[in-house]
């Protein structure tokens, strides 16, 4: 294998060395993963220990340029797990993803050990997901939402007789005390 690639590459530089000719090279779009999760997960929980270790006074950015620098292995899961890295960099937010991630984890090996289908798991991977990141609403929003119901309900319902009598337009009738 490494043969045939090895004549493939001399191939390829004898044609670049020709006149009129470019030779270009394959990059693809999408990165290979190489971690499972659980060790995606424990690369995550060392990025988010150390940057606790940063303390707060040191602005996410900054950390993510220093541990990055400082470590080859979280430069590589922050170039192949971009999102999951700026996640565990965030003081505030780290314990909460960080849980997300174990229950994600959890899931995976649920289907790589045959217990649980792809489907399934989109299934409960999508429920932790909107578990962990929807927010409350706010009480504006509240106020909103229960205007909007009443309004609704206000709709919904059929309109009721009054309990008084209509009169206008109705005949009169005479007093019989008045005559």
């Amino acid at each position: 294998m490494e043969q045939a690639a090895a004549s493939i590459q001399k191939r390829m530089q004898a044609l670049a060395r020709r006149e009129h000719t470019e030779v270009l090279e394959y990059a693809y779009d999408t990165q290979e993963r190489g971690a499972d999760a659980v060790t995606c997960v424990k690369l995550a929980e060392l990025v988010a220990e150390r940057r606790l270790g940063l303390g707060a006074a040191v602005g996410d950015a900054e950390a993510g340029r220093r541990l990055r620098a400082d470590d080859a292995t979280v430069e590589d899961f922050a170039r192949n797990f971009p999102g999951i890295f700026k996640n565990s960099l965030d003081l505030a937010g780290a314990p909460r993803h960080l849980a997300m991630l174990k229950q994600l984890a959890r899931i995976r090996q649920a289907v790589e050990r045959r217990e649980m289908s792809e489907a399934e798991a989109n299934v409960h991977a999508t429920r932790v997901i909107l578990e962990k990141t929807a927010r409350e609403p706010t009480a504006k929003e509240r106020e909103e939402q229960a205007a909007t119901q009443r309004q609704q309900q206000q709709q919904q319902q059929p309109s009721r007789p009054s309990q008084q009598p209509h009169t206008e337009g109705a005949p009169t009738r005479p007093d019989p005390q008045h005559g």
